[in-house]
C-alpha cells in the first residue's frame, strides 16, 4: 500500500462488501434512529452493543443502570453529540468525565472500574462513526501500523486516546470510520477470526484449504489460522478477493 490512507480505504471497501460485520453495524445504526425518541433509548442501545461486541457490562453488578444514568444526566441525543463535538475540539467536558468515571461493583461493593470501549463504541454510533472507539485492537495494533508508515504514535495509556486517534485522522487524510475498519479488520485477520468478514461457505473452504487442525481447541485453532492466513495466504489465490488478498499482504509486513 502507497499511504495508510490507502489501506484504511481497502479495508473499510473488503468490511462494506456484504459481510456480517457491516449488516450488523447497519442494524445498530438502524436501532439508535429508530430509538432516538425513546425513554428507554439509552439502556436499548447499550445492551445491544455490549451482547455484539462482547464488552461484559452486563457482568458487572449496576453497571449498565449507572452508564444509562451518565448518558440522561448529559441529556438528549443532540445535547451528547454537542458533548462529543466538544471532546474531539478541546479533550475536556462531560465525554471526558463520562470516560473517566466507573461503572458498576463488585459483589463486594468495591468499583469495577471505566469503561471506554463500551461508551467509544456507543458514541461510535451515536455520532454516525465519527467517535474513534477505544478497544483491544485499537490499543495493540495502532502504533505499529503508524509506525509503519512513519507516523507519529500515539500514548496508549492516555485518558485522550480517542481525541488524539481523531486528530490523527485528520493528519493522515482518511475518516474516523475508516481508521477503525483498518484497526478492526487486521486485528481479526492476525487473531484468526473470520465469521463476520467472510461467509460461511468461504470460510469451511479456508480452513479447508489452509489445513488448519481441527483437533486444536478453540483459541490454539485461533492462532493457526492467524498465522496461517498471513505465512500461506498465496494458497487462497482464486479464493478470496483481491482486495482482501491485498489486505493480507499489509498485514504480512506490518
Amino acid at each position: 500500500m502507497e499511504t495508510l490512507c490507502d489501506v484504511a480505504k481497502l479495508a473499510a471497501k473488503i468490511l462494506r462488501t456484504e459481510t456480517d460485520y457491516i449488516t450488523n453495524r447497519d442494524m445498530i445504526d438502524d436501532l439508535f434512529k429508530s430509538t432516538a425518541n425513546s425513554e428507554t433509548r439509552e439502556i436499548t442501545r447499550l445492551v445491544v452493543i455490549d451482547s455484539f461486541y462482547s464488552t461484559n457490562m452486563g457482568m458487572r453488578l449496576y453497571g449498565l443502570s449507572d452508564l444509562v444514568i451518565a448518558f440522561k444526566d448529559i441529556g438528549s441525543d443532540d445535547c451528547v453529540r454537542k458533548s462529543i463535538g466538544e471532546y474531539l475540539n478541546s479533550g475536556n467536558g462531560k465525554i471526558a468525565d463520562i470516560l473517566e468515571a466507573s461503572y458498576g461493583i463488585k459483589k463486594s461493593g468495591e468499583p469495577v472500574g471505566k469503561a471506554r470501549s463500551l461508551i467509544s463504541k456507543y458514541l461510535y454510533f451515536l455520532s454516525e462513526h465519527k467517535f474513534p472507539i477505544e478497544d483491544s485492537f485499537v490499543k495493540t495494533y495502532v502504533n505499529p501500523i503508524l509506525t509503519h508508515f512513519d507516523k507519529p504514535v500515539i500514548e496508549i495509556d492516555d485518558d485522550k486516546i480517542s481525541r488524539n486517534l481523531a486528530d490523527r485522522c485528520v493528519d493522515i487524510g482518511c475518516s474516523v470510520d475508516e481508521m477503525d475498519n483498518l484497526l478492526w479488520l487486521f486485528g481479526k485477520l492476525r487473531q484468526g477470526s473470520l465469521s463476520l468478514v467472510v461467509k460461511k461457505e468461504l470460510y469451511l473452504k479456508i480452513i479447508t484449504t489452509l489445513k488448519i487442525n481441527k483437533n486444536l481447541r478453540s483459541k490454539g485453532f485461533s492462532e493457526e489460522l492467524g498465522n496461517k492466513l498471513i505465512e500461506d495466504r498465496a494458497l487462497l489465490s482464486g479464493l478470496i478477493s483481491d482486495d482482501l488478498m491485498n489486505f493480507l499482504d499489509f498485514c504480512s509486513v506490518v
